[in-house]
């Protein structure tokens, strides 16, 4: 019954958010996924955009590439693939590519955000799948540090968990449990049951405190969706809420945001709070304002300062 009624609220929650993305980056023909070389997809989404790049070969047996683009509307995507011939040769001097005459629509219908159907001109309907190089669907995928969100109304709630050790056991319907240096906190990938294939996390005290949360999340790389739940009382669980995981560093520390190596982006991904030193920065909008940072911040904060001072004015003179 308890699966019954998990399974419904999940399908309440995407049917609720119907129009889903796809995960972005690599995707495989899955019956042609024979670990040999052959097809595959890269899909690139932003602003329910989607940009598809083709890998394939020719009727002579050279590799080619196909791209198309365009909306992707109730899980849909349909465009005319793009041929482009007769661009820069690598080592060459710079040579626009030509535009050749289309070899026909390409139509991909997504069943979720990891799976699908493709269509290619030609071919009968194939599945296709997120294709995942980097992180293993067990224990080794899951280490590093999340940042999970439960959003409850119209607030969010986080905590930071960085997941650093194998416990060496599983679940009944999981793979191999891993935790925190404190095991305050577990997460293991189920891999058997109704919710194969879904992170599940929970903190982890001796005893349950109001407040502690539970989630159930599907996820790509670095990011993921599915519910969360927390305990309202020691015996009383919260309804279902969305819930979202994001991981900001691999297991080995190193950073997964996106870092521009500019002295202002380095700040930005490692800025550091010294309380020892006070800096007063001022804005051209604003009076001096105390801010705890070391020397390096000052200029962020500065622009920070001068930014929401503008938006103020903007907002308080009706612009």
């Amino acid at each position: 019954m308890k699966r019954l009624i998990f399974a419904a609220v999940l399908f309440m929650l995407t049917s609720a958010a119907s129009a889903f993305m796809p995960a972005t980056g690599l995707w495989q023909i899955d019956s042609e996924a024979t670990g040999q070389p052959g097809r595959g997809l890269t899909l690139e989404v932003e602003n329910e955009i989607l940009f598809l790049t083709y890998y394939g070969y020719d009727a002579n047996g050279f590799n080619l590439f196909y791209s198309a683009a365009g909306k992707i509307v109730n899980g849909t995507f349909s465009a005319d693939l793009l041929d482009v011939e007769g661009g820069t040769v690598i080592g060459g001097a710079y040579k626009p590519g030509v535009l050749n005459t289309s070899p026909g629509k390409v139509n991909v219908s997504f069943t979720s955000g990891k799976r699908g159907t493709l269509t290619l001109p030609g071919e009968a309907p194939k599945a296709i799948s997120k294709y995942s190089f980097g992180y293993a669907d067990g224990p080794d995928g899951l280490l590093g540090t999340w940042i999970l969100t439960q959003v409850v109304g119209a607030n969010a709630f986080s905590q930071v968990k960085t997941l650093t050790t194998k416990l060496g056991f599983a679940s009944s319907e999981g793979n191999g449990i891993v935790t925190t240096a404190t095991d305050d906190f577990r997460c293991e990938f189920t891999t058997s049951g109704s919710f194969a294939g879904t992170m599940f996390c929970s903190d982890n005290h001796a005893t349950i405190a109001q407040g502690d949360s539970l989630y159930a999340v599907k996820f790509s790389g670095d990011r993921g969706t599915g519910i969360g739940y927390y305990y309202v009382s020691t015996s009383v669980l919260s309804p279902a809420v969305q819930a979202h995981a994001l991981r900001t560093a691999s297991k080995s520390g190193v950073k997964t945001g996106l870092n521009e190596s500019t002295e202002a982006s380095t700040i930005i991904a490692n800025i550091q709070i010294d309380n020892a030193k006070k800096e007063n920065v001022a804005s051209s909008a604003s009076s001096q304002v105390n801010f705890n940072t070391s020397q390096e911040d000052a200029e962020l904060a500065t622009a920070l300062v001068s930014w929401a001072a503008e938006v103020r004015a903007k907002s308080h003179s009706g612009k």
